[in-house]
């Protein structure tokens, strides 16, 4: 898990547009390519439906896990939480998979709610992440109408992770599952996703530029900007400046700058000051925004009806910024741009680097150039397939790098350093699922010569 997915897709007078991916979810933390009883998460800001604030610990109701392979949400059994609970581990496979929001690394008390009817324990196998499995025994519970709880030591990441109770090889499962707890976690949200970044709004923060907005005329910066509000500066001096409401460590930044006249864009530094003390220049562009015309559009500005206007630029700063910490982007006498629309700020507190889970593949030993200089499609694709084979996952080192192909999957994971370490970028990238061909399509051989491959 931990793969930015960066899209370079050609249009037409050889400028890119873009799409970033970062898995876990942006998912907050990512996982790309997971197994096939795993999904990403999806996680929230209030208490939602189906997870419960309980003093010191989370609760996370099994009938609103994501469920494959058997299990069936049903209500029979009395006392259970919520508005029912699951049940169906019948056969190798079954899976539940808790989507669990936690506050910083460390090893957490994870407590399980059953029932088992049979006269012996029952086992299923634990996967945090997807990694590390392991067999719990579930002891009966006399009749199968009582409950019992079931308590482990996982050890959990910030951000949100996923806890997965299978039928594995070696489980016998046949239980039912009431909810899963977790002691000191965090409140997941009542909407959208839980993220690792609080999102701060350029028109809400400090500011002597002009505030553009609220607008949703197709063509106009403020219809593509998010709450349809943004911030414009045009002039020496102007700046959107942020204060931090809680620590953090990186920041995304989201913004537009004008395309060029011929329509291949611009590229202009943006001065970024922590405290006031000058911290670095951005690199800004819009090589891979502003598209015209009708669709499949075009780079030609004179196709009138501009849009697709936002990029987004990513800072890992070097050291930990406290609550309070003024961060401010400001237009400098060298920043060249003609003007720069602010739309927003994301910051997160990014994690360290993970390392290789046990028993994977590196890519690093198949030779991919992991400063993006060099096209690493044929060595990705060489590591896929021996991965395959041989029945192991694939780790991408941090680094950037870049592919031209699609990367297709078939029972491989790959996970990464994390997204802010390790990006796949250019133009068709893509790692996908063995998808069905139409009658004209086939799969053309991969380097390694003994598998199916992308083309």
């Amino acid at each position: 898990m931990g793969v930015s997915v960066v899209v370079a897709r050609k249009r037409h007078a050889g400028a890119f547009t873009r799409l970033a991916l970062a898995g876990g979810l942006m998912l907050s933390s990512a996982l790309v390519a997971p197994p096939s009883w795993q999904t990403p998460a999806h996680a929230r800001e209030i208490v939602p439906h189906g997870a419960t604030a309980v003093p010191s610990q989370v609760r996370y109701e099994a009938e609103d896990a994501w469920l494959t392979g058997g299990p069936v949400v049903r209500s029979g059994i009395p006392n259970h939480s919520g508005s029912g609970y699951v049940t169906g581990f019948s056969k190798v496979g079954s899976t539940a998979v808790f989507a669990v929001s936690i506050p910083a690394d460390g090893l957490y008390s994870v407590r399980l709610r059953y029932a088992n009817s049979a006269p012996a324990a029952k086992a299923l196998t634990v996967l945090a992440n997807g990694l590390d499995p392991r067999q719990i025994s579930l002891p009966p519970t006399g009749s199968g109408r009582t409950w019992a709880d079931k308590t482990d030591t996982l050890s959990l990441r910030a951000g949100v992770n996923t806890l997965s109770y299978a039928y594995g090889s070696g489980s016998n499962g046949n239980v039912s599952l009431d909810y899963l707890s977790v002691a000191g976690g965090s409140v997941p949200a009542s909407r959208g996703a839980t993220v690792p970044y609080v999102e701060y709004q350029a028109e809400d923060a400090g500011t002597n530029g002009k505030i553009i907005g609220p607008d949703r005329v197709f063509g106009d910066l403020p219809s593509e900007a998010s709450g349809r509000k943004a911030v414009t500066l045009s002039k020496v001096g102007q700046y959107v400046e942020f204060t931090l409401r809680q620590p953090a460590n990186g920041m995304v930044l989201r913004y537009s700058i004008p395309d060029s006249a011929k329509g291949t864009g611009l590229t202009a530094p943006l001065s970024l000051y922590v405290n006031g003390r000058l911290d670095r220049a951005l690199t800004l562009t819009s090589k891979y925004t502003w598209l015209y015309g009708s669709y499949p559009f075009t780079n030609n500005p004179a196709g009138l009806g501009g849009h697709h206007f936002y990029d987004e630029v990513h800072v890992l700063f070097n050291r930990q910024l406290p609550v309070g910490a003024r961060v401010r982007v400001q237009v400098d006498r060298g920043d060249t741009a003609p003007a720069y629309t602010i739309d927003l700020a994301d910051f997160e507190q990014v994690p360290a680097p993970y390392g290789p889970p046990v028993g994977y593949l590196s890519l690093a030993s198949f030779g991919a150039d992991p400063t993006g200089v060099k096209d690493a499609t044929s060595a990705i694709r060489r590591a896929v397939a021996v991965a395959e084979a041989t029945h192991k996952g694939l780790y991408i080192p941090a680094g950037t790098y870049a592919v031209t192909g699609h990367i297709i999957l078939d029972n491989v994971t790959i996970r990464g350093a994390g997204p802010w370490y390790t990006v796949l970028h250019g133009s068709g990238v893509g790692l996908y699922g063995k998808y069905p061909l139409n009658a004209n399509q086939t799969y053309p051989p991969n380097e390694a010569g003994t598998k199916p491959g992308p083309s």
